[in-house]
């Protein structure tokens, strides 16, 4: 009578056991669910307050934060890509041009941008003169640190 109780005790704990591994994944799952929906919220909210887009053409402006830094002459506002104009910096692959790349990114991270559209384009990159939001101009700030030319 011991020994089946004692088997009893024995399967009630794998089951027991089981069932708890079984719930893993679903956890697993639950957190994984929770940190994509946090991260689409993110993604709404920036997709929102992103930038404002006028149609492109000479006096177009394009206001937003910087959404991604090419390299030293070249950054997205917005998803929308803009070439700074009267600057040339060094390619990337280059020291000086990730050098570039970094100080211009330095100069720009979680700082609003406005730019002002020449109504030309340069392959996918619309050229333009920005400005930070303290009134900084991004040409005269990379090429003062001495990363880019005329």
């Amino acid at each position: 009578m011991a020994r089946v109780k004692y088997m009893r005790d024995q399967v009630s704990r794998r089951r027991r056991r089981k069932l708890a591994l079984s719930f893993l994944p679903l956890c697993f799952c639950g957190v994984v669910a929770y940190g994509v929906s946090l991260w689409d919220t993110d993604l709404a909210q920036a997709s929102n307050q992103a930038a404002s887009f006028v149609a492109p053409g000479p006096g177009a402006e394009l206001i937003g934060r910087v959404s991604h830094v090419r390299d030293g002459d070249t950054i997205e506002v917005g998803g929308v890509p803009i070439r700074l104009s009267d600057v040339d910096c060094a390619e990337l692959g280059t020291r000086e041009g990730e050098a570039a790349r970094r100080e211009m990114d330095r100069i720009t991270r979680g700082r609003v941008l406005v730019c002002a559209l020449e109504g030309r384009m340069s392959y996918d990159r619309h050229i333009a003169r920005c400005e930070r939001d303290d009134g900084l101009a991004l040409r005269e700030a990379i090429r003062e640190k001495g990363y880019c030319a005329l």
